[in-house]
């Protein structure tokens, strides 16, 4: 858990970081966690899910470029996706949605919003819809979602392996 974005900076980038950082707060303004500063992640209920653009804007400005670069780099390297899938030096931002949200066409492009309004400023990350196949995800709490998001982040993480293993590619 992380109290700032300062924070949450510095155990996402510390040596051999291998974590997956949640915000202490429950009504964190940008995301719901994320688990390298490339891979951020907001769970959605709905069929959309505005993006709260100044909080957003807040803890990418506390992100390290350099640092960024490496870990899109490592998460390019780790997919197999190409500076042409993931072009410029956006994170992504993934939207972990329940099966009939997805089914029921959940975009991959949400609206950037500040004070509730829509705004029409260029974009701020890279979007992409997780389907998160739970047949009792629609009658859990905020809460026990994103504990099932938590424990797939998990699992990806062991799939990936540890940071270290890609650094050394």
């Amino acid at each position: 858990m992380f109290q700032s974005n300062v924070e949450a900076v510095t155990l996402a980038t510390a040596p051999d970081a291998c974590c997956y950082l949640m915000p202490a707060s429950q009504t964190y303004p940008a995301i719901d966690s994320f688990k390298t500063l490339a891979m951020l992640f907001q769970v959605a209920a709905g069929k959309t899910h505005d993006i709260n653009r100044p909080g957003l804007y807040k803890l990418l400005q506390a992100f390290d470029q350099d640092q960024l670069e490496a870990a899109l780099q490592d998460l390019r390297q780790m997919t197999g996706l190409t500076e042409g899938d993931l072009p410029g030096c956006m994170p992504i931002l993934f939207f972990a949605t329940m099966p009939e949200s997805f089914d029921d066409g959940f975009r991959s492009l949400q609206n950037y919003v500040a004070s509730g309004k829509n705004t029409a400023q260029g974009p701020l990350v890279h979007q992409a819809v997780l389907k998160i196949p739970h047949k009792l995800l629609d009658q859990m709490s905020a809460t026990q979602q994103a504990s099932i998001i938590t424990e797939i982040a998990r699992e990806l993480q062991q799939l990936a392996g540890p940071a270290s293993d890609m650094d050394q590619s």
